[in-house]
């Protein structure tokens, strides 16, 4: 997918896939899936998707559906998200963070 943000274009085929993560079944009206790449100039960005009642539905004609975007992300954003207590996908990234964010990697309790 590829999409034109503030005067700049996003590729997922371009650019590295870094981590995804999904809530809900897939069949689920509320099924959600994100996936956070950083493209070869270091900026972030998501693919966002979801069902008729994610955030990524589409309206189109009086009717809800499925829909999927590109986001664009900075730092800050992509550090609060890999952070998220509700992120399902804990070891990949403590992985990202050690990568891209070491000062930021929790400590063992």
């Amino acid at each position: 997918m590829r999409k034109l943000i503030d005067g700049k274009i996003y590729d997922t085929e371009k650019a590295e896939k870094i981590v995804s993560a999904s809530w809900g079944d897939f069949n689920s009206f509320w099924w959600t899936q994100e996936t956070l790449y950083r493209t070869a100039a270091g900026k972030w960005f998501f693919l966002g998707e979801g069902g008729p009642h994610s955030k990524y539905k589409i309206i189109m004609h009086g009717s809800v559906g499925a829909g999927r975007t590109l986001v664009a992300l900075c730092d800050s954003d992509v550090l609060e998200w890999l952070l998220s207590e509700d992120l399902n996908v804990l070891d990949e990234r403590l992985e990202v963070l050690k990568k891209y964010f070491p000062d930021s990697v929790p400590q063992e309790a």
